[in-house]
């Protein structure tokens, strides 16, 4: 696997801050090579996860979770095994992205996410999680698709030049200030709407016609 020299970053970073046109270009390849990936690699990881899914739903498993020593044994497993996949990577001055390569990063992926699951599961009657996460749930494709387009636009238009310069902290402070926008403007959007706007348009979209109202434009046509 070839590693990134400091010629390589320098023509990523034109291209990400250039014209638009050859960022569509890079796009059309970068999505080329994540549909190969996903038919050999992402497709089976979705699959099993979506088996482990419902073995979890059929042993009632999301009504009750896992008890506080196997949460707290998942949560530092996990940690563990991240750990050394950040170690590895550091080795190579994260240049060859360990984290999608090798096996136990994926086991330590979906040892934090069950984890994390078994902790709201046990917690979901708290009033403070149902007062700010219950909203978010209501507007989650408006957040996610507003997340993207907010950092888009403050990466490329309001502040370009922060553009591959920020070290990790800085990025890690910037996604902390987004969600918690995000959780207060759930809060202030659900007093008023009961859900988000994209969440209305998708529903109208995706929604069905009425028997007569089908019937009525069979006749049309």
């Amino acid at each position: 696997m070839e590693l990134a020299n400091t010629e390589l970053v320098a023509q990523q970073i034109a291209i990400w801050t250039g014209p638009y046109l050859p960022q569509v270009i890079e796009n059309l390849k970068l999505s080329a090579l994540m549909a190969l990936a996903f038919v050999l690699g992402i497709l089976w990881y979705t699959v099993a996860l979506m088996l482990l899914g419902i073995a979890l739903y059929k042993t009632h498993w999301f009504e009750l979770g896992y008890s506080t020593k196997q949460t707290a044994l998942l949560f530092c497993g996990s940690l563990l095994l991240s750990c050394t996949v950040v170690w590895l990577d550091s080795l190579s001055h994260y240049m060859l992205t360990l984290n999608g390569i090798l096996p136990w990063a994926y086991i330590a992926e979906v040892m934090m996410a069950l984890s994390f699951a078994s902790l709201l599961i046990k917690f979901r009657h708290s009033p403070w999680l149902q007062q700010w996460l219950a909203p978010c749930g209501r507007l989650a494709l408006t957040l996610y698709l507003s997340q993207t387009l907010v950092m888009v636009l403050l990466f490329r238009v309001v502040k370009p030049e922060w553009f591959a310069t920020l070290d990790r902290l800085q990025l890690l402070s910037i996604a902390i200030m987004m969600i918690a926008a995000q959780l207060l403007f759930s809060q202030l959007y659900t007093r008023y709407f009961q859900q988000g706007p994209m969440e209305w348009l998708w529903r109208r979209l995706s929604k069905r016609p009425e028997p007569d109202q089908a019937k009525a434009l069979h006749t049309n046509q």
